[in-house]
């Protein structure tokens, strides 16, 4: 009886745990995919396959981040987050561009890993 006690717990603790993790970002699904976009880019660059000033101009190619009011607030939070959080990163890759150096590259290190946390993918 204590092993099946034990095992359920641990069932549940596994289950409880499990939950835990990143549900993704609230924000529109183009939105995502915009801000998906440059965190490939930027990761590009921290692989050292492309420049910042390269990448910078990628990620400005992007459409815009839509911040448009919707009818869900939980949504325009999380567009206005990931609006944010790409003109943070996009302002790191223009430093790094005119300023290389190692504070400059985990800059931008930091912002891409705030912007994959938004979105709910994986940190480097």
């Amino acid at each position: 009886m204590k092993k099946f006690i034990c095992v359920l717990l641990l069932v549940g603790m596994v289950v409880v745990l499990g939950a835990c993790g990143d549900s993704g970002s609230a924000a529109s699904e183009r939105n995502i995919s915009i801000a998906t976009r440059a965190v490939e880019t930027t990761d590009e660059f921290l692989d050292l396959n492309i420049s910042a000033r390269t990448a910078r101009d990628r990620i400005d190619a992007l459409a815009p981040i839509d911040t448009n009011a919707t009818e869900n607030a939980d949504e325009n939070s999380a567009n206005s987050t990931l609006n944010h959080r790409v003109l943070m990163l996009r302002f790191a890759l223009s430093s790094a561009a005119s300023n290389d150096t190692s504070e400059t590259y985990n800059r931008v290190l930091e912002e891409r890993n705030a912007l994959a946390r938004e979105l709910g993918i994986r940190r480097r």
